[in-house]
């Protein structure tokens, strides 16, 4: 984990280093293991670092290759570092390490602008290309790391925050409003690539390349997931084998780290396969060694039991941040409510306190199971696909039995009457949708469950954000599912989690890493039989057959689940009950323009009152805006 920056005077003037340091000085929880800046003339590049691994300790960034001139800064974790260094010939013998940075410029030499297409891992960096006068950017293929930038015709300035890009004096610091409403909507999160809560700051999309020269600039992208590829093997044991490797293998890549490895389990199936996988690999010849850490509740709970029947299935030791360790820890509460980069982070009180259990005991480098879902299945849209082909009978008995598994569903004929329709008419159905749920009628809907100011709504146009999120989010359902399997896996709403989770972690000095999003796993995924991926009303089929001897049936085949996220929540907010409410009610000058005042009063006497769990939510929401509009103010 590391801060990049980088400052380029596109108009040919002079470079200040005083710019560079308060960008850095903006990011100083990535720097807690020192840091260095290289600069030109006209351009700057700055680094701080967060050590986990032994690669990213002995190197220096920024990196300059004598011979070409070329340099480079970045936020690196190649994982093909073996299969690169013997392709580019940089590997170096005995103890010697090779740093990640100096692979990847010597595959920008090698291969140019094709060079991040060849690499494997989560990385964001920044090139100078001393012979084209050019900045070349690239971010990883699903926007494990966060790439922020500000772009004119003077000046190009980026960052790993956008507050931090933000920071830089030459930079505008004006507050993009839609974003706001983003928030408040929640959803809307993931209604774009770009949009950051700075009108002049912008996101880098994952996959993609930006390239800033003097007198132009040109973004691309370099990947796309392949829904054409299928992989065809001889066996439901093929696949299972398959599957079983390529997990072990992306969490070992993970799992570099001169520490142990903390393993967050949470109960379900995605973070007990990447637990299951990890605790394989223990004892192996100079691998990690694996810790799993899990948030439980103090009272009657699905959740808590099945997070200790998974850790009670494995070796490796396990540690639990326990309810009322919460209530009694005045450090935690303050750690998890205090200082939010960004507003979204609010949703993540809970992993905060385990990251900052985690980090409280020495580890640098924790492994989760996010965005399971989406990577080893999409929903039930195959239901619509089996209809299409005429399988009938077929499909009625996949939608009874995804409603069977997933108590509470609307009935199966509901579902399979849904899928019909979206089966032979999805155009028309869209448009049905907009017709008789048009956006007018969608932002009062908004207005009135919520919080949102009407008149801030109305300024934002609040109804065309929703319209783009309902487009990003309708599957096609009458082509193949593999195109729409593909579609899931680069919804704008995937980078943004991402980014949420790493900025939330990087507060505590964590490294975060994610190994269902291992590049090789996600397109071993897509490209299998859709039987594995959902099959007899299971999600995640192929998660859930590879790992059953080693999970408890109990979590392997669960059927019901019971979030203790925000009991954890709430426990913060009782604890810091007087001052939540005197910030909201002294803070309102600083809210009134985007929320509806009287009703964030209103559930606000609600939750002092009677503690309502849904009055909470709101106050958490309110209490955050609030926060952070006064933080950057």
């Amino acid at each position: 984990m590391s801060a990049i920056a980088g400052i380029f005077c596109r108009d040919g003037s002079r470079f200040r280093p005083l710019s560079l340091e308060k960008i850095l000085a903006a990011m100083s929880d990535r720097v807690s293991d020192g840091g260095a800046t290289w600069s030109g003339p006209s351009l700057g590049f700055g680094h701080g670092v967060l050590g986990a691994n032994a690669e990213t300790v002995a190197e220096n960034l920024p990196v300059v290759d004598r011979k070409t001139g070329f340099a480079i800064v970045g936020d690196l974790r190649i994982d093909n570092r073996r299969d690169l260094g013997r392709e580019l010939g940089v590997n170096r013998p005995g103890d010697s390490v090779t740093g990640d940075g100096e692979l990847v410029l010597a595959a920008y030499d090698r291969w140019g602008r094709e060079a991040p297409a060849r690499l494997r891992g989560a990385f964001a960096f920044a090139i100078w290309d001393s012979l084209r006068h050019e900045v070349f950017c690239a971010r990883d293929h699903l926007g494990c790391k966060p790439f922020a930038y500000h772009l004119s015709r003077e000046l190009f300035v980026f960052a790993s925050e956008a507050e931090a890009v933000a920071a830089a004096p030459d930079v505008p610091r004006r507050l993009n409003e839609a974003r706001i409403a983003d928030f408040l909507i929640d959803e809307l999160e993931g209604v774009d690539h770009t949009s950051s809560f700075f009108l002049d700051v912008s996101r880098l999309p994952p996959a993609h390349c930006l390239v800033v020269g003097r007198d132009g600039h040109r973004l691309s992208s370099y990947w796309r997931p392949d829904p054409a590829r299928e992989l065809l093997l001889s066996s439901d044991h093929a696949y299972v084998e398959r599957f079983r490797a390529t997990l072990k293998s992306a969490v070992a890549a993970c799992s570099r780290s001169q520490s142990p490895v903390g393993v967050m389990v949470s109960g379900g199936i995605d973070s007990g396969v990447v637990a299951a996988a990890a605790d394989s690999l223990c004892g192996r010849p100079g691998g990690a060694s694996f810790v799993n850490i899990s948030a439980v509740a103090d009272e009657p709970c699905l959740e808590t039991r099945c997070i200790r029947e998974t850790t009670g299935s494995l070796r490796s030791r396990s540690d639990f941040l326990e309810l009322p360790a919460v209530r009694e820890n005045q450090q935690s509460i303050e750690c998890a409510i205090f200082g939010f980069s960004e507003p979204f982070d609010s949703h993540l009180v809970m992993p905060s306190l385990v990251y900052l259990m985690a980090r409280n005991q020495g580890l640098r480098v924790v492994l989760d199971g996010v965005d399971g879902d989406v990577v080893m299945s999409a929903g039930g849209m195959h239901i619509a696909h089996l209809i299409r082909r005429g399988r009938l009978l077929r499909a009625s008995r996949e939608a009874r039995a995804l409603c069977r598994v997933q108590q509470g569903s609307a009935s199966w004929l509901r579902s399979f009457a849904g899928a019909s329709i979206s089966a032979f008419a999805p155009d028309t159905l869209s448009r049905a949708r907009r017709r008789f749920r048009p956006s007018d009628r969608r932002v009062e809907h908004a207005v009135v469950s919520g919080i949102i100011n009407r008149d801030f709504a109305r300024r934002v146009d609040l109804g065309s954000r929703l319209d783009r999120l309902d487009r990003l989010r309708w599957f096609s359902a009458s082509g193949n599912l593999r195109r729409d399997h593909a579609n899931s896996l680069v919804h704008p709403y995937i980078a943004a989690a991402l980014e949420r989770y790493e900025r939330v972690a990087v507060r505590f000095g964590i490294y975060l890493r994610h190994p269902l999003l291992d590049l090789e796993l996600v397109e071993l995924c897509l490209s299998m039989p859709w039987h594995l991926k959902t099959r007899a009303g299971w999600t995640k089929y192929i998660a859930r057959t590879s790992f059953a001897s080693e999970l408890p049936k109990s979590v392997c085949w669960r059927r019901d689940f019971e979030n203790v996220m925000w009991r954890f929540t709430s426990r913060v907010l009782d604890a810091e009950a007087p001052f939540v409410a005197s910030t909201i009610r002294n803070g309102v000058v600083d809210i009134e323009p985007y929320v509806d005042i009287s009703m964030v009063l209103e559930q606000l006497g609600l939750w002092e009152d009677h503690r309502d769990p849904n009055a909470a939510k709101t106050v958490l929401q309110a209490y955050t805006l609030a926060i952070w509009l006064n933080r950057i103010a």
